[in-house]
Formats: C-alpha cells, sequence, structure tokens
C-alpha cells in the first residue's frame, strides 16, 4: 500500500498549484474535523453541505513524480550505510551536476521520514 502524504504537506501542494485531480484519494476539511475518503467514495449528505475544503491526498510516489517531471527537481532519499541512516539531497534538472542544489544535514530513520523531510524542503525552498 503506498503511503499518501499527510494533510500538512497536502495543504502546501495545494497552495503551490499540485493538480488536486491526480489524487485517488483526499482529505475533506469539515466543521467535525478533517476524515480520508476515497474521492470517488459516496460521502453522507450532511458532510458535502458542511465540508470546507477538499484537498488531494497523493502518495509520495506521485508528489516526487510531480516534482520531477513538472518543476524539473529530483528529490532522493539516500542512506548512508556505515549508520544505516537516512538523508535527502535535492538535484535541479536539466544541469544536474555531480553536486546537489541541497543535501539534508538532518538524518533520518527510515526512508519514509526522509522522503517526507525532502519533500517538505523543496516544496517549502524551492517552488
Amino acid at each position: 500500500m503506498e503511503d499518501f502524504v499527510p494533510l500538512e504537506i497536502s495543504k502546501k501542494l495545494k497552495e503551490k498549484k499540485y493538480p488536486q485531480h491526480n489524487a485517488e484519494e483526499a482529505y475533506i476539511i469539515d466543521n467535525f474535523g478533517e476524515d480520508n475518503y476515497s474521492i470517488g467514495e459516496r460521502l453522507p449528505i450532511p458532510l458535502i453541505l458542511d465540508y470546507i475544503d477538499i484537498i488531494a491526498a497523493p502518495t509520495t510516489h506521485q508528489v516526487l513524480k510531480w516534482l520531477r517531471k513538472e518543476k524539473e527537481i529530483i528529490c532522493l532519499p539516500h542512506i548512508d550505510p556505515a549508520e544505516e541512516k537516512w538523508f535527502f539531497y535535492v538535484v535541479k534538472l536539466p544541469q544536474a551536476s555531480d553536486f546537489p542544489e541541497y543535501m539534508s544535514s538532518i538524518i533520518y530513520n527510515t526512508y519514509e521520514e526522509a522522503v517526507l523531510a525532502g519533500i517538505e524542503y523543496v516544496i517549502d525552498n524551492l517552488i
């Protein structure tokens, strides 16, 4: 099963014009909090009437692909084999070189943590 980006990253993606129709899942923000629904799923009428916003909940893979194809930015998680910890680095295309645009100084325990941190860095700093 794919990992979906958290709500806070989804909100930032929407602000950066991430195509909302690309995701199979969505966060529906309503007066009672937030819930995760399939876009095609039938929703209860009170929820439809009360919702404030529908925000795409893309997978990390979908976001990385969008960054690569649409923004020409590659975000790559990488493992430090000596410590078995993860970090990420960012490369801008088409002038990708041996030197990354940015390399994280923070070390993450998992691949997933490094991916999300990389995505958030790119959203906050490069697009």
